[in-house]
């Protein structure tokens, strides 16, 4: 039966009420399917999921920041977020915002989900280079080469190659790009 057959039999004295909502009913099953299970939940299931949810001791929805003053604030990064970032020069932005990436991206390891960091700054090394100093706990000026680096030091920033290499992590480095640009870019690597 289609929409019209059941127009046309509504307006037929002859066919029962029974058999006008067998047919509806037919058809609203044929476009939208049998509720699968666990698409239909009573008002009291519904409850019971967000009581065992607020039971929990861990607070954090999203994925948790590396700050945990700021994840307890936001309840983690939630998926769909669009993050930004501001603040005076020299502050550190760049650094929280490379850590945060990080976190996230190390958190979401094996899920298919990608963190996508957006720089607008111009040129690739300073921010690879702040980055290595995040993941590898080694002091930017070590890594900005304005001081010479231990063995240690050295041994540090190897695994966080190696870590980093290993994160699905991507990074789109344009300046003057646009939220619309942005979102295009965070779409298509969803």
């Amino acid at each position: 039966d289609t929409l019209r057959d059941v127009a046309v039999y509504a307006r037929d004295p002859s066919v029962s009420s029974d058999e006008l909502e067998r047919r509806v009913k037919g058809i609203v099953t044929t476009l939208c399917g049998r509720p699968k299970n666990g698409e239909v939940l009573s008002g009291g299931d519904l409850m019971d999921s967000v009581i065992a949810d607020l039971m929990r001791e861990d607070a954090t929805i999203g994925l948790a920041t590396p700050f945990p003053s700021l994840t307890k604030t936001l309840g983690g990064y939630q998926g769909g977020q669009l993050i930004v970032l501001g603040a005076r020069p020299s502050v550190g932005k760049t650094s929280m915002a490379l850590q945060s990436a990080l976190c996230a991206a190390d958190q979401t390891r094996g899920t298919g989900a990608v963190t996508l960091v957006c720089s607008l700054e111009p040129r690739r090394l300073p921010l690879g280079r702040r980055m290595m100093a995040v993941a590898s706990g080694v002091d930017l000026d070590v890594v900005m080469r304005r001081r010479a680096m231990s063995d240690l030091e050295m041994g540090r920033i190897q695994m966080a190659d190696a870590y980093v290499r290993e994160l699905p992590l991507k990074v789109i480095e344009k300046p003057n790009q646009s939220l619309a640009m942005i979102r295009a870019n965070a779409y298509r690597l969803k």
